[in-house]
């Protein structure tokens, strides 16, 4: 080690360069190769259990609301998704604690379709509609299905129906903090094929 150390010290940086590709080239490219592998390994096992479902929630929930929807949601959910819940809590409309960051959390889900269904109030809804950020729901689920949320359902003028009244969806209309909340669709969200089954699920 001393004799390379010194035989470096007399070197340029090109030549260094040069010896060491001459003389160690096969380890490093096995070692590339082993790295490159099992990133390879690594990607494709979570690529196999991306299947996620994510429901964000802004809303007067606390968190053992939340808690106990996430409970509820696992034991009803057939779907091949892993379903998780998510929450940014606000009091009168006013997000407390952190609530900078969890605004910046909830745009940053939306922006990288991280988000399937976003429960929420209708003046979010109506800001979201206005930036195009909503899908209707009539282009993910079939019309024959959508007749039976026209109860209570949030409308624009166009008459597109935009949010479903979390009251018709099963175990959702429990918790009366959920009480003035629809579900909508972000326009990013990655799962639209699933959504139509979780709709089917969550239906009374």
């Amino acid at each position: 080690m001393k004799k390379l150390m010194h035989l470096f010290n007399t070197m340029t940086w090109k030549e260094r360069v040069d010896y060491v590709w001459e003389y160690y080239k096969l380890p490093i490219i096995g070692l590339l190769s082993f790295v490159a592998f099992g990133w390879f390994m690594f990607d494709g096992l979570l690529a196999k259990d991306a299947k996620t479902f994510e429901i964000m929630m802004v809303s007067e929930a606390d968190s053992a609301t939340v808690e106990q929807v996430t409970k509820d949601l696992e034991n009803t959910n057939t779907l091949d998704h892993t379903v998780y819940v998510e929450n940014i809590q606000h009091s009168g409309g006013k997000v407390i604690e952190n609530g900078y960051q969890q605004l910046k959390k909830l745009a940053s889900s939306l922006s990288v379709g991280q988000v399937d269904i976003l429960i929420t109030e209708v003046p979010l809804i109506k800001q979201l509609i206005d930036e195009e950020l909503l899908l209707p729901w009539d282009e993910i689920v079939a019309s024959d299905q959508l007749q039976l949320y026209q109860i209570d359902a949030y409308k624009e003028h166009s008459e597109k129906l935009y949010g479903i009244d979390v009251k018709q969806l099963s175990f959702l209309s429990d918790y009366p903090e959920l009480q003035d909340t629809y579900a909508v669709v972000p326009a990013t969200s990655r799962n639209q094929e699933a959504i139509t089954s979780f709709l089917t699920e969550l239906k009374k």
